[in-house]
């Protein structure tokens, strides 16, 4: 009798202990969000340099590795002859005032476009 009763109030407490970390896991989950995907957004740029872009708009451009000079390629976007915004670079010197995006078989320079700043 006395063990039945000790097996009841420790079956008791593993429930009441898994519903306590399933309640907090779940509250957790529904209110955090990555944090890649909290701050990403598409600023216009008007044909000036995304890290300035970003930069006056309180945010940090996003990089997507290095050019041999040494400058970072910034994401950017465009919608390139008409056909959909497609992801391109924006970098410094040569195309700091542009958002240079794949096209056909070639790739094009594009003055009106977004960049993407975190």
């Amino acid at each position: 009798m006395q063990v039945r009763k000790s097996i009841g109030y420790l079956a008791g407490i593993i429930s009441i202990t898994f519903f306590i970390i399933i309640l907090v896991s779940s509250l957790i989950s529904s209110t955090a969000k990555p944090a890649f995907s909290q701050s990403l957004s598409w600023v216009p740029a008007n044909g000036r340099f995304c890290e300035r872009v970003c930069r006056d708009a309180g945010k940090t451009a996003v990089s997507s590795g290095f050019y041999s000079n040494g400058n970072e390629f910034y994401v950017c976007s465009t919608n390139a002859g008409g056909e959909g915004f497609r992801p391109g670079f924006n970098l410094l010197p040569i195309w700091s005032t542009t958002c240079t995006v794949g096209y056909g078989n070639d790739s094009i320079s594009v003055s009106s476009y977004n960049c993407l700043c975190q």
